[in-house]
């Protein structure tokens, strides 16, 4: 049995930028190389191939015989990274399956160096290996291939009496209102308190605080001020939460990852950690970057030491805190691992924009003065530019038609001005945000009648509108980009994200439609008249005292006809009454 491992304690030194730090160049890593072991922390930039090499090492693991498919876990930190990376894996082994099959055959083996590693070894070798992966493929629906919540949930079920996890308890996805409730009530305690300066929050406010806190129930609080208040009442909400959950014999999503590390980092119960290393002889923790000490804390009680333990990411990300990641935990990472590398060429962007990158964060250091995080330069995969402006780059610039035009390296912006704006000027953010828009709006315009790209095997084509993308950082600002870039009559923007198509505004639209027919009370029938399937104006309906009875009647024939026509006859009255279609299709 391993050794107990010391309780986490990061470092919370603030990070602070490094003069004259140049970056390290990181040993690059190759696929084709001895596998890793022990913990193996590999810096992966965006487009160097992270996921590729995510499925190409799950696959020698397999092949070469270290673990079997269900031996092997796989980690992300999306819903939607879990998919992808399941359909990666299944199609990379099914890509080396034909490989060694062809090498057995005496047939040529795919250009692919992975492939030529795994297929270059005695006929005996290669059969072996052709038989594990065929095993795998037969098995890749027992493959653990999850998020770090989906695997703690698993590992509760699966080590039983061993952990910290009773089974009777329900899983609740969303607890808002129990904490909700829990502000609620601790609000009226704190506002008969007049020495409390949170008596002085409106409700909203303590609301959203306290709220934060209960779903952030790792990150202590502090007051600058020496004011105790908070950190008692936020301690005060956590224990009160904690309560009501055990009495209501429910839990969520955080309470998942607390039990399974208090299951793991608890010295009586070293024999659950031994059961996961035993299950997962090699672990891949994709976007590792994305770790909260409390998952780190899970990791490294269940693998560090024990199991192969290679953590795939990128450290500049861990500086934004996406899905709570904290910069320290990958410091502990990097401080407890075996060997660090690095992904050394980007497959993704152009030389151009590489050399940029690498420039930018060539003296920068993200992690602390003590233990520096820094941004190795890597290589470009597509030398020069695949984007060509042509002309003078101005907008409807002659020969973009031409087969063989003139063209020019664009600079980093296209056609962008760059302005110095004085601090005394600020605009607002309304305002700014507008001039972005209209910026964005007239490079891209710019771009599409000006630019030409290279694409695979050389040809070279108009720029198209999909060959753009815009990366914002929230649905509602992509869905204003959309807008500004439709009214500008640039085509094909599309919105795509994770928002609810319940939270758009034509399922708002659907469901006063669908109240009315549920109870036409006036101002249901207002709320109606004014909405966009019907689009009546305030001022024609006090113009005409007929239009809100005529639409009553229509909406109460089209009503007792629902039974039997459905939504498509609430959509045909609409269309014959209220010119619907031809409305709709002429908004943006």
């Amino acid at each position: 049995m391993s050794e107990p491992i010391p309780p986490f304690a990061p470092y919370r030194t603030p990070l602070e930028p490094a003069s004259n730090f140049a970056a390290a160049r990181v040993t690059p890593f190759d696929l084709t190389g001895p596998l890793p072991s022990g913990t193996v922390v590999l810096q992966a930039s965006a487009g160097t191939g992270k996921t590729y090499a995510l499925a190409a090492l799950a696959t020698r693991y397999i092949a070469e015989g270290v673990t079997t498919l269900p031996g092997l876990l796989l980690v992300t930190f999306t819903h939607i990274a879990t998919g992808e990376l399941r359909s990666r894996v299944y199609d990379r082994l099914l890509q080396c399956h034909s490989a060694l099959s062809a090498a057995l055959h005496d047939e040529t083996v795919p250009d692919n160096a992975v492939d030529k590693l795994l297929a270059t070894a005695a006929p005996a070798i290669v059969s072996e290996r052709l038989q594990r992966v065929t095993e795998a493929l037969a098995s890749i629906d027992l493959a653990t291939i999850a998020t770090i919540h989906q695997f703690a949930g698993q590992m509760l079920t699966e080590l039983g009496a061993l952990a910290a996890h009773d089974a009777f308890d329900q899983f609740v996805e969303d607890l808002t209102d129990l904490k909700h409730q829990v502000a609620a009530d601790l609000y009226l305690e704190v506002a008969s308190q007049p020495q409390n300066h949170l008596a002085q929050l409106p409700y909203p406010e303590f609301q959203h605080l306290i709220t934060q806190a209960l779903e952030n129930n790792t990150v202590a609080l502090t007051a600058s001020d020496g004011n105790t208040a908070l950190q008692a009442t936020v301690a005060q909400a956590r224990s009160e939460y904690r309560r009501r959950k055990a009495a209501l014999r429910v839990y969520g999503f955080n309470d998942i990852m607390e039990r399974l590390r208090q299951t793991l980092s608890e010295p009586d119960t070293q024999r659950a950690a031994d059961t996961l290393a035993r299950r997962f002889p090699v672990v891949l923790v994709d976007e590792f970057q994305d770790t909260d000490p409390e998952q780190w804390d899970i990791l490294r009680h269940a693998f560090l030491g024990r199991s192969t333990l290679v953590l795939i990411g990128d450290p500049k990300q861990a500086i934004y805190r996406f899905r709570g990641a904290d910069v320290f935990a990958y410091l502990e990472a990097v401080r407890a691992a075996d060997a660090e590398y690095t992904l050394p060429t980007n497959y993704r962007a152009d030389a151009p924009l590489v050399a940029a990158v690498s420039e930018l964060f060539a003296t920068a250091n993200l992690g602390t003065p003590e233990q520096p995080i820094t941004v190795p330069p890597v290589d470009a995969y597509h030398a020069g530019s695949r984007l060509r402006t042509v002309g003078d780059g101005a907008p409807g610039a002659a020969g973009v038609g031409d087969d063989t035009p003139t063209v020019a390296e664009p600079p980093l912006l296209p056609a962008a001005e760059i302005r110095v704006i004085d601090a005394s000027q600020a605009l607002p953010v309304t305002a700014a945000r507008k001039r972005i828009d209209n910026d964005l709006c007239r490079v891209t315009a710019q771009l599409l009648a000006n630019s030409r790209l290279i694409r695979a095997g050389g040809i070279t084509t108009q720029l198209r509108p999909d060959d753009i993308a815009v990366l914002v950082s929230r649905n509602r600002r992509a869905e204003e980009i959309r807008d500004a870039l439709t009214s500008a009559g640039i085509p094909a923007a599309i919105v795509s994200g994770a928002r609810s198509v319940l939270l758009s505004d034509a399922a708002a639209a659907w469901l006063t439609l669908l109240e009315a027919v549920a109870d036409a009370t006036p101002t249901r029938v207002s709320r109606l008249a004014l909405g966009p399937l019907v689009a009546l104006s305030a001022a024609a309906i006090a113009a005409d005292a007929d239009l809100l009875p005529s639409l009553r009647a229509g909406l109460a024939a089209a009503t007792s006809s629902f039974p039997s026509s459905g939504a498509n006859g609430l959509l045909e009255w609409l269309r014959t009454d209220y010119d619907l279609t031809p409305r709709i299709m002429s908004l943006p």
